[in-house]
């Protein structure tokens, strides 16, 4: 359903060459992805890359690819990290959160069990935690000034994907925002407290 309304109301979105290097299957990846990211993968794999991609995620987060979404965490691993050691209560203290159940909030580091999937143009991320638990493979956020909270946007990646699809096919909030397509051919969601646009503001 997401790629039928892609078609429909931004034909740009979509390359006639999905980009293979995006499967799954051609990445060492030491958090073994599971079944519902593997299907994220394969669903962002057809989007047009670089500056020209969806921000298929809201409010506004561009999917990033297998390789992208490593290399954002082993950058923030380095880092952020890196710059938080003489701060962290012992030299353990990444390990030990990393072991914490998952949807546990960490506001300081960025915990190797996190898997990035979408960035937005600050460079906040939505993530899929990959740590232990019943919570395990949920998606939230990570903002460098407030690192990780308690909210839980999706209870998993497939829940997500379900979500995105019904509201661009039904035009149902999608995690409290509402998708257009606006005159530039861009994918626009906005709060569902604003006031829906008028044809001409399409």
């Amino acid at each position: 359903m997401i790629r039928a309304w892609l078609e429909r109301s931004l034909p740009g979105s979509l390359t006639q060459a999905p980009d293979t290097s995006m499967e799954p299957s051609t990445l060492a990846s030491p958090l073994m992805p599971m079944a519902d990211i593997q299907a994220w993968w394969r669903c962002t794999a057809e989007l047009v890359g670089g500056m020209d991609r969806i921000g298929l995620l809201p409010p506004g987060y561009a999917p990033l690819s297998p390789q992208d979404a490593h290399a954002q965490g082993a950058l923030l691993s380095r880092t952020r990290n890196e710059v938080l050691r003489d701060v962290l209560p012992s030299p353990d203290a990444v390990q030990i959160w990393d072991r914490e159940p998952a949807g546990s909030p960490q506001r300081l580091a960025w915990l190797p069990s996190w898997l990035p999937l979408g960035m937005d143009v600050m460079g906040g991320l939505l993530f899929a935690d990959l740590r232990d638990g019943p919570l395990r493979g949920a998606v939230r956020s990570f903002s460098h000034d407030g690192g990780a909270g308690e909210r839980i946007h999706w209870p998993s990646v497939r829940s997500m994907l379900a979500d995105i699809a019904a509201g661009l096919s039904n035009g149902t909030p999608v995690d409290g925002y509402l998708a257009h397509a606006d005159k530039e051919g861009q994918l626009r969601w906005r709060p569902t407290f604003q006031a829906p646009l008028t044809r001409a503001g399409r």
